[in-house]
C-alpha cells in the first residue's frame, strides 16, 4: 500500500517538474500573483490595525477593512490603476496557477482532497477580488461608490438566505464552515503545513528559518479572522438576525467594541500584514505544488 501511494506521489512529483520545465513563464508570473495576494494582504492589515486602534465606531481611510478595501484604497492612490493593473493580472495568473495545481496528479487521499478544496476555493475568492479590481478600474473612482461594499454583499447574502425556509440553519452551518477553516489554517500555521509549498531557501539576508516564522504568524493570523468572521455569521443565523452576519470589516468592528475583542482585532490585523509580507517575501521560493502539498 505504501508502495502504491509512494509511487502516485513520484509521478505527481514528476508531473510538476516537468509542467515547471515546459511552462517556465506561467510559474514566474503566478509568482508575481503572489506578490500581488500579499500586497492586498499588507494594505487589509493596515486598515485594519485603523480599527484596533480608534474604536468600533471608527472611519477607516480608504475604505473598509477587508480585501475589497484594500482594492478601493489602492485604486485611490497616485497612479493606483496602474497598479491595480498589475495586480489583476497577478491575481488572475495565481487563480490559474490553484487550478492547475487542483488537475496535476495527487495521491487519493483526504489530505489531498482537503486541499483541492482549498485551492478552489482560492480560485474563487481570488477571481471575485480580481472582478472586484476590474470594476473598479472600470468605473473609476467616481463610480466605485455604485459597487457593494464586502459587507453589504454578505449582509445581502444572508439576509436572501434567511428568507428562505431552513435559511436560518444554512446560515449557522456556513458559519461553521468559515470556523473550521480558520481552525485548519490556525493548526496548518503551527504544524508549518505551508513549508512544503517553499523550495527550502532563504531569500536575501533573510535565511529558511526567517520564512517559516512569517509564515506561521501570517497562517495563525488569518485563521483567528477566519474563525472570527464565522462567529458572528453562525451567531446571525442562530438568532435570525441577518444584520449581524459580517465580513471582515464588520467583525473587526463588533469584536472591538470590547477590551479583549480589540485585543484580538490587533492579534488579527498584525496576522494580515505579516502574512502579506510572507507572500511577498516568500514569491521567489514558492513552487508549484500539487494537492499533496
Amino acid at each position: 500500500m505504501s508502495n502504491t501511494a509512494g509511487a502516485s506521489s513520484r509521478v505527481g512529483s514528476d508531473h510538476v517538474e516537468e509542467f515547471v520545465h515546459e511552462h517556465p513563464r506561467l510559474v514566474m508570473f503566478a509568482r508575481i500573483g503572489w506578490v500581488s495576494k500579499g500586497v492586498v494582504y499588507t494594505l487589509a492589515g493596515v486598515l485594519a490595525l485603523t480599527i484596533a486602534f480608534a474604536g468600533e465606531g471608527a472611519a477607516t481611510p480608504g475604505g473598509e477593512a477587508s480585501r475589497t478595501g484594500a482594492i478601493t484604497r489602492i485604486g485611490q492612490a497616485s497612479y493606483g490603476t496602474a497598479v491595480l493593473v498589475i495586480i489583476v493580472a497577478g491575481l488572475v495568473v495565481y487563480a490559474l496557477w490553484r487550478m492547475v495545481s487542483i488537475v496535476l496528479p495527487a495521491k487519493k487521499g483526504a489530505q489531498a482532497w482537503l486541499s483541492r478544496v482549498e485551492y478552489t476555493a482560492s480560485v474563487v475568492v481570488y477571481l471575485l477580488l480580481a472582478r472586484s479590481a476590474v470594476s473598479y478600474i472600470g468605473k473609476g473612482e467616481q463610480g466605485s461608490s455604485g459597487e457593494k461594499s464586502g459587507e453589504a454583499q454578505v449582509d445581502g447574502a444572508s439576509r436572501e438566505v434567511m428568507s428562505h425556509t431552513g435559511g436560518q440553519w444554512l446560515v449557522v452551518l456556513t458559519g461553521l464552515v468559515i470556523v473550521g477553516a480558520g481552525v485548519y489554517f490556525f493548526i496548518g500555521g503551527a504544524r508549518r503545513r505551508f513549508d512544503d509549498q517553499l523550495d527550502g531557501r532563504g531569500v536575501g539576508p533573510l535565511d529558511h528559518r526567517h520564512l517559516v516564522i512569517l509564515g506561521r504568524v501570517g497562517w495563525i493570523g488569518r485563521g483567528v479572522m477566519l474563525a472570527l468572521i464565522g462567529f458572528f455569521v453562525m451567531r446571525a443565523g442562530w438568532q435570525d438576525d441577518a444584520d449581524g452576519a459580517s465580513g471582515l470589516d464588520g467583525a473587526l468592528r463588533q469584536a472591538s467594541s470590547s477590551t479583549i475583542g480589540t485585543a484580538l482585532v490587533f492579534v488579527i490585523a498584525v496576522g494580515l500584514i505579516v502574512y502579506g509580507v510572507y507572500c511577498v517575501i516568500s514569491a521567489p521560493r514558492r513552487r508549484l505544488a500539487t494537492a499533496d502539498g
